[in-house]
């Protein structure tokens, strides 16, 4: 939806979120990233939302480990200023 975080698939689209780290792994990848790159600034600039923010970064490390597993994952980690 228009104005939401990309990040809130890890909650709201989940088995879509695991099925593109399917396809990944499908097409050869050894590994996947994690679906949190925009939740760096949040969690570092925005109290109010630093909470929300922990949750769809856990559910997007956990996403991603479970559908790859046992290969590897790497936090898609971004700026934490503007």
């Amino acid at each position: 939806r228009e104005g939401d975080l990309p990040e809130a698939c890890n909650l709201d689209r989940q088995a879509e979120v695991a099925a593109l780290h399917h396809r990944h792994v499908a097409a050869g990848a050894q590994w996947v990233t994690s679906n949190t790159f925009g939740l760096s600034r949040l969690i570092a600039n925005s109290p109010d939302k630093r909470e929300h923010a922990l949750l769809l970064l856990r559910a997007g490390v956990s996403l991603a480990h479970a559908a790859v597993a046992p290969l590897g994952v790497y936090g898609s980690i971004g700026p934490t200023s503007a």
